[in-house]
């Protein structure tokens, strides 16, 4: 086949971190029902505060002003996770 590669088994990484990510994200289980170790780790997995922005629109049928502190944590985390990325992307040009 031309044109593509093995994928190396990265894809097992992402299926391996998939359900952990769902099921800490408040997705399928409520967070408040969780251990309070789980309920902290949960906060630092960006899903969590998407899926909880996404309840308040679309479920509870609140506004947009109504999900600012989600979508503050969200542009937070991808601020830190950019501002990494291209410190790292310029180490590797160096």
């Amino acid at each position: 086949m031309r044109g593509t590669k093995p994928s190396g088994g990265h894809d097992c990484v992402g299926y391996g971190l998939m359900m952990p990510v769902m099921l800490l994200s408040g997705m399928i289980f409520p967070i408040e029902s969780m251990p309070a170790v789980l309920q902290w780790i949960s906060n630092i997995i960006p899903a969590r505060w998407y899926i909880q922005a996404v309840k308040k629109v679309m479920i509870e049928g609140l506004g947009m002003a109504a999900v600012w502190h989600e979508a503050l944590i969200l542009s937070g985390m991808a601020a830190l996770l950019i501002g990494l990325s291209l410190k790292k992307f310029k180490e590797r040009l160096e």
